[in-house]
C-alpha cells in the first residue's frame, strides 16, 4: 500500500478531510502500522493490523491508514464512512467468498471425492436394503418402529413358576408368571430407519450439482456467491456422516446380531427366516432347513440358559 503514489505517511485524515475509503487491509504482527487520524496531540499513531486504506480530501488527493477500531469511535456519527465501511465490509466478504470459490473450482480431488462418497453410499443403500427385504414383513415392521423411537432393546418374556396354596383345598400349585426382561440390544439398528441415508444421497447429488454449475464471479454478488459455498463446504460433514453410516451397517450384518432378530417375532416361521438370514451371513449360502432349525433351537435354548434354564419368548 505504501508503494501507491498517492500514500503519504505523514498525512492526518480528519472528520473534514475524510474523503473516502480505498480499501481494507489485514497484516501479519511484523507488519502493523500507525493508523493517522487526527487526535488532540496530532497524529494517533496507534499500531494496528486491521484497518482500512484511506483518501485524504486536497489537490493531489492523498492516502492514509485509518485503524479499524480507531475508526470506528474516531467517526462515530459520521453517516458517510459508516456506509463506506459497511461497503468495504462486503467487498471483503465477497472477496473472501470468491476465492474460496475459485479453490475449489481448481480443486482435482473435489469431484473424484464427490463420487467416491455417493457410491460408499450406494454400496451401503443398496446391502442393507436388500437385507431388510429379506426379513420377514413383522420383522422389519418391528425394526421400523424400534429405529423411530430410538429403543434397540430387545424385549423378551422369562417364566417364573410361583408355588400357590389354593384357600379351599390348601393343595399346593404351580402358577406361571411372565415377566419382561431386555435379553440385550440391537446394534445398528438406524439402518432399518432409510430416510437419512436418502437424504444423505440427495446432499451428495446437490453438492455434484453445485460444483459442476460453480460460478465464482464477484459479479453475482454475497448472496449467491454464499449460497454456492454453503453447499460446497458440507463435503468434510458428509464424508463423516458416510462413514457413520458404513459403522452402522457393518454393525447390523453381523452374524450374531442378525441371529437376535428372532426374539422380535412370535411367529416360529419369522423366527426361521431371522435364523436363515444370521447364517448366510455367517458364510454359508445356502443352508438347509435342518441347519436353519438347528440354529433356532440353539439360540433359545442359549436364552433360556442365560435366565437360569427358565421359560423365555418375544414379548
Amino acid at each position: 500500500m505504501e508503494s501507491r503514489p498517492g500514500f503519504d505517511c505523514t498525512c492526518i485524515i480528519t472528520r473534514e478531510n475524510y474523503g473516502g475509503i480505498i480499501g481494507d487491509y489485514d497484516l501479519p504482527k511484523i507488519e502493523w502500522v500507525s493508523c493517522q487520524l487526527q487526535r488532540k496531540q496530532g497524529r494517533c499513531n496507534q499500531d494496528h493490523g486491521y484497518g482500512f486504506l484511506a483518501r485524504v480530501k486536497g489537490d493531489p488527493a492523498k492516502e492514509g491508514y485509518i485503524g479499524g477500531v480507531c475508526g470506528d469511535k474516531y467517526f462515530k456519527g459520521h453517516s458517510t464512512f459508516a456506509r463506506d465501511r459497511a461497503r468495504a465490509v462486503r467487498e471483503i466478504e465477497v472477496d473472501s467468498l470468491s476465492t474460496r470459490l475459485r479453490a475449489i473450482a481448481a480443486d482435482p480431488t473435489f469431484l473424484p471425492k464427490v463420487d467416491a462418497l455417493r457410491e460408499r453410499l450406494r454400496v451401503v443403500r443398496e446391502h442393507s436394503q436388500e437385507l431388510l427385504d429379506k426379513l420377514p414383513d413383522d420383522v422389519a415392521r418391528k425394526l421400523r418402529d424400534m429405529a423411530k423411537n430410538q429403543n434397540a432393546n430387545l424385549e423378551i418374556e422369562v417364566e417364573y413358576i410361583d408355588r400357590v396354596e389354593d384357600e379351599k383345598t390348601k393343595k399346593i400349585r404351580e402358577v406361571p408368571r411372565w415377566v419382561p426382561a431386555i435379553a440385550g440390544a440391537i446394534t445398528g439398528l438406524s439402518v432399518a430407519n432409510r430416510m437419512p441415508i436418502h437424504q444423505l444421497g440427495g446432499e451428495l447429488t446437490a453438492i455434484r450439482k453445485a460444483f459442476v454449475s460453480l460460478d465464482a464471479r464477484r459479479e453475482l454478488g454475497k448472496q449467491k456467491l454464499q449460497a454456492q459455498l454453503k453447499v460446497l463446504d458440507q463435503v468434510m460433514s458428509l464424508d463423516t456422516q458416510v462413514a457413520a453410516f458404513e459403522g452402522v451397517w457393518l454393525a447390523f450384518r453381523r452374524p450374531a446380531n442378525l441371529g437376535n432378530l428372532w426374539m422380535l417375532s412370535r411367529r416360529k416361521d419369522s423366527q426361521l427366516e431371522c435364523m436363515r438370514a444370521s447364517v448366510v451371513a455367517g458364510g454359508v449360502a445356502n443352508p438347509s432347513n435342518n441347519q436353519i432349525r438347528q440354529a433356532l433351537h440353539d439360540a433359545i435354548a442359549q436364552l433360556s440358559a442365560n435366565h437360569g434354564n427358565r421359560q423365555v419368548a418375544p414379548a
